[in-house]
């Protein structure tokens, strides 16, 4: 072969690895591994269908899961509008003052002490588990207070509501019979021959008779009951401890739901370190939808589940991921939560979660956005309790502190 053609071949064989690498340049970066970890909200297996004798799932255990924050968080499917700014005119005080005592009245003259839990009935009236003043309250409309059962002393007395006894009244439920259903957190109390009873169901009927549910399960007394919810759908009462949901049909025969293996992080549907996290709930509210849906707050790990009326169990707002952080709108697993306490539900599937200082809203998407009144910072509240809502006037009632706030959602 001459110079010459050995030169051209040279040159081709140059030519040639220049436009190799050029392509290579111009080439999308690849897509990630199928190995590599999954993004939160890859699927795992769901809890068992409802109802469940035990409530337990037998959960394989996984890979170790990396630390949230070596997690990628996928970009948002949806952003939530921002709330319409309510007129400062939109919040008032129905009734309470900011001196605790105990005393019937209208409005501001009318004294709680340490409330807990309120709900509505189907005429708007507000009822009220006085908690420290050991008895339960009604408010009218027009905010005038009075005792339907309790002395304002702690006991343990059926019969008429007002010679009927109380003891740490801590949440309550209202039917459409206007029969109310109260849960009595117990101090602990353990003897040698018998398990204590820590909770107590109690019953006050439109005629304000008071009576003790007796359940075929009397055991789930020895729990210590943090919340109670009157499901309109089914005619049945469904209650929780920190970590476990049970049914209470009309018969006040319990079934449990849910326990706390099934709450386990691996449920979750978000891929984080349950040690890191703990994997046990602390379960704090609980609602159900028209479509016979379960949404329950977890407060400990800020997320709010949804237990579908099939059985499937997920994370549906909120999350472990900002588990340091303070509270952000956003949609599903992106949204924060500071420490939620209690829900309420419309009918149209909308929540309101009672957020430390604030009340957050939940579109059926599962978008969270914050609700603003003119004028007032988002936690122009003191430690909110509770909330109930009147769906017919589209008024929601605030419980914080001494004081019950009525918020007109309607306002503009």
């Amino acid at each position: 072969m001459g110079v010459s053609e050995n030169l051209g071949v040279k040159m081709g064989r140059f030519h040639a690895a220049a436009i190799c690498l050029i392509l290579a340049a111009c080439q999308p970066l690849l897509p990630p591994s199928p190995t590599a970890s999954p993004l939160p909200g890859a699927s795992q297996r769901p809890s068992p269908s409802l109802p469940s004798a035990s409530g337990a799932s037998s959960i394989p255990v996984g890979s170790p899961s990396p630390l949230a924050s070596d997690v990628p968080l996928p970009a948002p499917s949806m952003t939530p509008q921002p709330e319409l700014v309510l007129p400062a005119s939109a919040l008032t005080v129905l009734a309470g003052s900011d001196v605790a005592g105990f005393q019937d009245g209208k409005g501001e003259f009318a004294k709680f002490n340490k409330p807990f839990s309120l709900a509505v009935d189907n005429k708007g009236y507000v009822y009220i588990a006085d908690t420290y003043n050991h008895a339960i309250r009604k408010i009218s409309p027009d905010g005038q207070v009075s005792t339907i059962a309790g002395i304002g002393k702690p006991g343990y007395i059926d019969g008429e509501g007002k010679t009927s006894q109380f003891q740490y009244p801590k949440v309550l439920t209202v039917d459409d019979s206007e029969q109310i259903f109260v849960i009595e957190g117990l101090p602990f109390q353990k003897t040698v021959s018998t398990d204590s009873v820590l909770s107590r169901i109690r019953k006050i009927n439109k005629t304000k008779e008071v009576s003790t549910l007796k359940l075929d399960n009397p055991t789930v007394t020895f729990l210590p009951l943090s919340d109670i919810y009157w499901d309109k759908n089914s005619d049945s009462i469904y209650i929780h401890s920190l970590d476990s949901i049970f049914l209470i049909n009309k018969e006040f025969n319990v079934t449990k739901l849910l326990d706390k293996n099934d709450f386990s992080l691996l449920n979750s549907k978000m891929n984080v370190d349950s040690a890191r996290f703990g994997d046990y709930p602390r379960l704090e509210g609980i609602v159900v939808g028209n479509d016979g849906n379960i949404f329950v707050n977890d407060s400990e790990r800020r997320i709010i589940w949804r237990i579908k009326k099939e059985g499937s169990l997920s994370a549906y707002v909120g999350g472990v991921h900002f588990q340091n952080s303070d509270n952000l709108d956003g949609c599903n697993h992106l949204a924060r939560f500071y420490f939620p306490r209690s829900l309420v539900i419309s009918s149209q599937n909308f929540l309101y979660v009672a957020e430390s200082l604030m009340v957050r809203k939940v579109n059926p998407e599962g978008c969270v956005s914050t609700l603003q009144i003119e004028g007032k910072s988002e936690s122009v509240f003191g430690t909110i309790f509770d909330l109930a809502l009147d769906e017919a006037k589209n008024i929601l009632y605030i419980l914080s502190e001494n004081k019950v706030y009525k918020l007109d959602l309607n306002a503009r």
